[in-house]
């Protein structure tokens, strides 16, 4: 059931839809017949580099121009609620007549005008006039609504509005507001206002201002409660304060009064930065209305690249200077995720040269505002960003996972372990909570989440409790964190003393096939007969569904492997079928850069590898299933394959690891580390298998003797319905001999098989 902030997001929705459609209209309207408004909007794109079409330009200047229209309303409507506007009536003119820094100034007389400061960003956004009957129309509709609309609504409808693209490009996505209530109270929450009543709260990627306007709150709560003993503690204190343009210095008695928290907090308590203008102006607008009987002009939200070190430049303005010159007791926020494909090539030289500690080639944007945030918080502070799971595995990751190791206190890790939080965002999250470095031996509390229920309880700790235990930061490895339960970490100790091998030491591993377009390359065994294809092209091909436990499915389908094609006239009917999907294949990237010919496959690979005896493993399953192919089988890109080199050959058969590989031990392995996608997916990624360490025991050939009569009767299975129950009896039975020896090797304990079997069953 939809609560009330949604009912009344949806209706806002829709009056934003219907402001859009008139603005829309009189955008086509001035730009075709008004040649001063074509020039400035020519101007401005240009002036901001924007290089759009002329019909994306228009949809994005129609979105944004309807969006500051609606935060007009809002300001007006709370104005007039407050009798600073006498009448609805004056909405029209006052709408019309004033920018909205113009506004501001009118409604409180301020003398120092604001238009140099606050909403500059925007004003190209107030260019189109709207008529009196066309503002009535929209007004009447605004009051329909029925709600005091919550200017904070502007920022989840401004997510709302802003496309999927826009969203990677800056790597800003919606952060749900139980997850930002439950870092302000590991966080801000802590703080002792009356030994610090100058506590500043930096969010150096503040969006649309979630954290800030929650901070605010809790900020405004905690002065509140203690504004009696703050009087009596700073009494004779000077302090300066800021009305209506002007400046005075009075005594503790006369400033730690209710009606200047509001003045206090935003002058010195909360700071924002962030890349995108049109985020910032929102996060302005909702804490400037935070308090409106209180109002304030004094505010510390800039729009700026906070990856920049301002205050080491002297040729900028003094507001970015003095903003980072500055440090701040918390730093927090969700930082944007963006790879370096997303990066240009001039920035991501900035990156690599100024943020070396953290960012390499193929390194996330994000980690850098891990390193950025350490330079500007206070030695006494505290850090807490959501990050993005995979640097605790990922191999890009290792340079952030070593200084953070060895430069903080890790408090605590949020994993959410596969539950996806951000909507339309395809990677899974955790939060980092972290202070200076002062310990030697840290432990870091960790939650695991397995209960997608959180997004039901905005109370977050209620739903872990049960899911906490401790690690010891010394204990993280800088190839990959690992962030098991001690029991669980100390039978993966046992697994890894055992060997001094891992997979990676023993094989070789390699991606299938990238055809570029599978229709005209893969075909059932039928249409290669019809089509009379030529057999030196054919190869037998699978999918990852056909991989199970120890041995694959049969396939009817098969590929033309076209690389095999140097001369098109010696195999006319594969170019005859080919060359029916001639137009998609021309399109593809490689095609249009010359660099493969418009018949052959995307991504070939190396056709000798396909022939070998070699195991397989697809790249995303709910469970290890790993096979052996003898029968030179191709496949696509996502299967992954090793075959064993020619020096362990002779000491380590592929039926010796997939025994192994296939057992309860391995599969309990496997996933405590392996990155889990969620709905019970893992990643079955190369990086991570391959790390995997392998037992080799002393009587390896009774472990191999008993995978060789499982792929027996796995094929047998495969092949017949009959004695279903009798075979999988027996193959159930060798596995668990299998499971018997390993955990015998490893000197297991009962209780660790137990906690393993647990593991397996759920």
């Amino acid at each position: 059931m939809k609560n009330g902030t949604e009912v009344i997001l949806k209706q806002v929705s829709k009056l934003y839809t219907d402001i859009f459609n008139i603005i829309n209209k009189e955008f086509e309207r001035n730009y075709n017949a008004n040649i001063q408004f074509k020039n400035l909007m020519h101007s401005y794109s240009l002036k901001h580099e924007l290089n759009l079409p002329i019909d994306k330009f228009k949809e994005e200047f129609c979105k944004k121009s309807s969006f500051v229209l609606i935060s007009k309303l809002i300001f007006l409507n709370i104005c007039t609620r407050k009798l600073l506007i006498k009448s609805i009536n004056e909405w029209p003119n006052l709408i019309n007549e004033f920018r909205f820094d113009e506004l501001f100034d009118f409604i409180f007389s301020n003398k120092n005008s604001l238009q140099s400061r606050l909403f500059n960003d925007i004003r190209i956004y107030e260019s189109l006039h709207l008529d009196n009957r066309q503002l009535n129309v929209i007004i009447d509709k605004f009051h329909s609504l029925n709600y005091d609309i919550d200017p904070g609504l502007l920022g989840k409808l401004y997510e709302q509005l802003i496309d999927i693209d826009t969203k990677k490009s800056l790597g800003s996505f919606y952060t749900p507001i139980f997850i930002v209530d439950y870092m302000l109270e590991n966080t801000v929450d802590e703080v002792n206002i009356l030994k610090s009543p100058f506590v500043k709260v930096l969010d150096p990627s503040c969006g649309c201002g979630y954290f800030l306007d929650k901070a605010y709150d809790l900020l405004m709560q905690k002065f509140k409660r203690n504004i009696v003993s703050l009087n009596s503690m700073y009494y004779n204190h000077e302090y300066t304060i800021s009305s209506n343009g002007i400046t005075q210095i009075v005594k503790g008695k006369d400033y730690w009064v209710t009606k200047n928290i509001h003045f206090h907090i935003l002058k010195h308590c909360i700071y924002g930065a962030d890349i995108d203008s049109f985020s910032t102006y929102i996060t302005k607008f909702v804490l400037l209305l935070k308090d409106i009987e209180s109002f304030s002009y004094e505010l510390n939200v800039i729009n700026c690249d906070s990856l920049i070190r301002y205050e080491n430049l002297s040729n900028l303005d003094k507001e970015k200077i003095n903003f980072w010159s500055r440090k701040f007791d918390y730093i927090i926020g969700n930082p944007p995720y963006i790879g370096t494909k997303n990066l240009n090539k001039d920035y991501k030289k900035y990156l690599l040269n100024n943020y070396s500690d953290v960012f390499k080639d193929k390194s996330d944007l994000s980690y850098c505002f891990h390193q950025r945030a350490l330079e500007k918080v206070k030695d006494t502070g505290k850090i807490s960003f959501i990050v993005p799971r995979y640097f605790f595995e990922g191999p890009t990751g290792m340079n952030l996972r070593c200084y953070l190791k060895n430069n903080t206190d890790i408090k605590r890790i949020i994993d959410f372990f596969g539950i996806k939080i951000f909507k339309n965002l395809g990677i899974s999250t955790s939060i980092l909570t972290y202070t200076r470095k002062k310990l030697y031996d840290n432990k870091i509390e960790v939650f695991k989440v397995n209960n997608k229920d959180i997004f039901n309880n905005y109370s977050l700790v209620s739903k872990l409790s049960y899911n906490t235990f401790y690690i010891n930061q010394n204990d993280l490895k800088d190839d990959r964190w690992i962030l098991a339960h001690p029991s669980n970490f100390k039978i993966l100790k046992k697994i890894s003393d055992s060997s001094n091998l891992s997979l990676k030491d023993i094989a070789y591993s390699f991606q299938g096939i990238i055809t570029g377009y599978d229709k005209a390359f893969v075909l059932s065994s039928e249409d290669i007969h019809v089509n009379n294809i030529e057999d030196t092209v054919v190869k037998p091909w699978i999918k990852n569904s056909n991989i199970e436990k120890y041995i694959l499915k049969k396939s009817d389908l098969k590929l033309i492997y076209a690389d095999s094609i140097d001369d098109p006239n010696m195999f006319e009917n594969s170019m005859r079928y080919i060359h029916k999907y001639k137009n998609k294949l021309e399109n593809r990237r490689e095609c249009k850069l010359g660099s493969r010919k418009w018949y052959h496959l995307q991504w070939g690979r190396e056709e000798g590898k396909f022939n070998k005896y070699k195991m397989v493993y697809p790249y995303k399953s709910k469970q290890n299933r790993f096979a052996i192919d003898p029968d030179g089988h191709y496949f696509s890109a996502d299967v992954y394959s090793f075959y064993i080199k020619e020096e362990y050959a002779q000491n380590i058969s592929l039926e010796y690891l997939v025994s192994i590989l296939n057992s309860s031990l391995y599969e309990f392995y496997f996933k405590q580390y392996g990155k889990y996608l969620g709905n019970g997916l893992y990643d079955y990624y190369p990086n991570s298998v391959m790390d995997l360490k392998i037992i080799v025991i002393k009587d390896k050939e009774v472990v191999e003797k008993k995978g060789k009569e499982i792929i027996n009767l796995c094929r047998i299975l495969d092949s017949s319905d009959e004695q279903k129950e009798s075979l999988l009896y027996s193959i159930t039975k060798l596995r668990s001999e299998i499971d018997d020896i390993l955990y015998n090797h490893i000197s297991l304990t009962s209780s660790e098989i137990e906690l393993i079997n647990e593991f397996i069953c759920n």
